[in-house]
């Protein structure tokens, strides 16, 4: 599945934020140094680095020479290009522990694919995105290529939707202003915040979402969130098929029951545990 195109790494500027004096520049900088890294920019050199984060080259250089210290950037001997190492990935498995992924979310996604014979997935909201950070794939034709740590438009996704659904008002109209135009993806995909607003609305008084080819032609799915104690979304999960499994609103109104009963199980956790799945954004 196509992910989201490279975008500006969030907290560049922050070292020109004069109104956190605790904010640490060194540390935003190399973070976002970090996330220049993706699907499409595998390898980049340093004069790349400081392009994308709309810097002089001189700037990354203190940066990158640390990460390259610790383990987290290698450079090729020959392109003299850096590339992330594994050890990046003790990160996102850091991460992935504090949401007990392994033994909470993932028994209950393989019993959500086991009942509806889908893919499941659960996401989180990180920005504008939907971040995948668990997955149980189908065993059958009708699995959704997709991979844990894809970020995808929230607003031309189920998971991302029904995320948004459940925001307060001010975090959907900080993200997506009224001057804010919608990516298009398909002919599908809601093209304007008004129309946006009002599926939110929808998805809200329904209590799911469902994105139908919205993201991706092939792509059909339906997801519910996962709320806190305050009625805000936390996390959501979803199952997706391809078109040819599923038969219209008719299969939407038999994977409600599975998709509840998992979204029952994991929203008991968060009451029981007092941990949560929620994602800065």
């Amino acid at each position: 599945m196509t992910e989201e195109t490279h975008t500006e790494p969030e907290g560049v500027g922050a070292e020109d934020n004069q109104e956190d004096r605790y904010l640490s520049s060194a540390l935003a900088r190399g973070l976002a140094i970090i996330r220049c890294f993706d699907q499409h920019h595998t390898e980049l050199s340093l004069t790349e680095i400081a392009e994308l984060l709309g810097v002089s080259r001189s700037v990354p250089f203190r940066f990158v020479y640390t990460l390259e210290a610790l383990g987290y950037l290698r450079q090729d001997s020959h392109s003299k290009r850096y590339h992330l190492t594994p050890k990046v990935m003790e990160l996102g498995y850091a991460y992935m522990q504090s949401l007990q992924i392994n033994d909470v979310v993932m028994p209950v996604l393989k019993q959500l694919r086991d009942s509806t014979g889908f893919s499941a997935h659960m996401g989180v909201l990180q920005g504008s995105s939907v971040v995948y950070v668990a997955r149980v794939p189908a065993t059958a034709i009708t699995s959704v290529n997709i991979h844990v740590g894809a970020r995808l438009p929230s607003h031309a996704t189920a998971m991302g939707k029904v995320l948004l659904a459940y925001q307060p008002s001010s975090v959907v109209q900080a993200l997506y202003g009224e001057n804010r135009s919608l990516e298009v993806f398909t002919q599908n995909t809601k093209v304007s915040v008004e129309a946006l607003l009002a599926d939110l609305k929808a998805i809200r008084e329904r209590g799911y979402a469902i994105s139908n080819e919205e993201f991706e032609y092939g792509i059909r799915s339906v997801a519910v969130p996962i709320l806190n104690a305050r009625g805000e979304s936390e996390a959501a999960i979803n199952v997706a098929a391809i078109p040819s499994a599923v038969d219209g609103e008719k299969e939407v109104e038999t994977m409600l029951p599975a998709l509840k009963q998992a979204q029952d199980a994991l929203e008991s956790y968060l009451v029981h545990s007092g941990r949560t799945f929620d994602a800065e954004y």
